[in-house]
């Protein structure tokens, strides 16, 4: 399965994807006690110009909370609708004000409305911006939303692309960047993963202005065209990478004047990169063992940190047995601007001996994130599995019957300002086939997440599966 993957549906069962009951809420609650009333249709907007909030966006693996001042946002797959949670109140509910709305999929009810579906979100503009899928009988159109971040109203912004419905049509790895009032949007259609030959592929900007779209292949949606994946944004570029070949190519696209450069890096570059500056980026190569650093200006490579070290590790009576590399890979990297954050964890790896067998070995289960200067000078390491109160009376992580995994990946850890959360998956169930999967979000202050002394409290849990 392809690497960035967010959603994989069905368009046949699109019908009942986003269908659901009014759950625990009651008839007309109100996200922030704001009042109002839905209204859905066409809607002008002028978007104030904001920077990619790298620090909070969803992610592809579930962790996919966004934090306000005042609550959190999530899309729920299990109860079928937007969720917000107020921080003051403690009460999670359907992101929807209308009164006596069942959020049953109704197309006025904000968190449910099955005319859509829901492929990616983030805040902008102080709007939950959605990327979603509308599907007719013969097309499928891909557009952008809107939303009221009280729940008052769902508007469309644009339609990027219609397509034709074909009976076999599934969506996949469909993502939205928003920058500086362009959205860079990637679309990923075919019958299945493992129907190769089937996938189509296509990457758009749209102008929110404007509403100009612009294709970055003379096909919007081909067989020949690249998936795009591991995108950011910083100063007047997009970045994102691309397969040419076997390789992974870093590019750089001027979001005003679309030119569109590649950067040299140097080899096994595994796709995870930061921007530190317009000038300066970090790294990894050689399957997340080593951290690197780029110059555009001057093309310069250097790698600097070496994540693993090779330990010798030998027999009873002091005979070389084999080389194995000890440390832990990282899972991929994020910046405040400031800091760089590694986070990692472990993974199976095989042992070659010197005689050609082949073991493999697991090490034991770790959770850290690794801290470092921009001069890739380290300030702190963290293990985040020892740092969690895990005695929150939420659940017994030492219980035979809970399975607990603790995730690092970068896209379940947040910062906001002085504020720092993570959003662990926590899967709990006596059976792979009784189990319930939940984020579990943490919060810390940055300043003391630095000094190596985090206080993590707990803030609250949601069902992800």
């Amino acid at each position: 399965m392809r690497k960035g993957l967010f959603t994989v549906l069905t368009i046949v069962c699109l019908a009942t994807f986003m269908a659901c009951s009014g759950g625990k809420d009651k008839p007309g609650e109100q996200p922030g006690g704001a009042t109002g009333h839905v209204t859905a249709g066409k809607k002008e907007y002028q978007f104030v110009s904001e920077d990619f909030e790298q620090g909070n966006r969803p992610g592809a693996t579930g962790n996919a909370m966004l934090r306000t001042e005042k609550g959190f946002y999530h899309y729920n797959d299990t109860l079928g609708g937007f969720r917000y949670y107020d921080a003051a109140t403690g009460k999670e509910m359907f992101l929807c004000n209308k009164p006596e709305c069942r959020h049953d999929g109704n197309e006025f009810c904000v968190a449910t409305n099955e005319k859509y579906t829901v492929l990616d979100y983030c805040l902008y503009g102080e709007r939950l911006m959605v990327f979603a899928a509308e599907v007719t009988e013969t097309q499928v159109l891909y557009k952008v939303l809107a939303l009221a971040l009280d729940g008052a109203s769902m508007d469309e912004v644009a339609t990027v692309l219609t397509l034709e419905r074909s009976p076999d049509m599934s969506i996949y790895t469909s993502r939205m960047y928003l920058h500086r009032n362009k959205a860079l949007l990637t679309f990923t259609t075919g019958a299945s993963y493992e129907q190769e030959d089937t996938m189509h592929n296509g990457t758009a900007l749209l102008d929110l202005n404007t509403k100009n779209v612009t294709f970055f292949a003379e096909e919007p949606l081909a067989k020949e065209n690249e998936e795009t994946t591991d995108i950011t944004a910083y100063g007047d570029y997009f970045y994102y990478c691309k397969k040419e070949g076997k390789k992974t190519v870093l590019h750089r696209y001027h979001i005003e004047d679309g030119t569109d450069e590649t950067c040299k890096l140097l080899t096994n570059f595994t796709g995870d990169y930061a921007v530190l500056e317009e000038d300066y980026i970090v790294y990894l190569r050689s399957s997340q063992k080593a951290l690197c650093t780029y110059r555009f200006s001057t093309g310069e490579n250097e790698e600097k940190v070496m994540l693993y070290e090779k330990v010798p590790k030998y027999d009873f009576y002091g005979n070389l047995i084999h080389e194995t590399e000890e440390g832990v890979p990282a899972q991929g990297l994020v910046t405040d601007g400031t800091y760089l954050y590694v986070p990692q964890a472990t993974i199976h790896f095989d042992v070659p001996y010197l005689d050609g067998r082949v073991e493999e070995w697991t090490e034991a289960e770790s959770a850290c994130i690794r801290v470092f200067n921009k001069e890739l000078e380290e300030v702190t390491v963290l293990n985040l599995a020892e740092q969690l109160p895990l005695e929150n009376g939420e659940y017994d992580c030492s219980a035979e019957e809970s399975i607990s995994l603790r995730t690092t990946h970068n896209l379940g850890f947040r910062y906001m300002g002085e504020d720092i959360y993570w959003c662990p998956v926590s899967v709990l169930g006596h059976s792979v086939t009784d189990q319930t999967v939940e984020n579990h979000v943490y919060h810390c202050k940055r300043s003391a997440f630095l000094t190596g002394e985090p206080e993590f409290e707990f803030v609250y849990k949601y069902n992800i599966d």
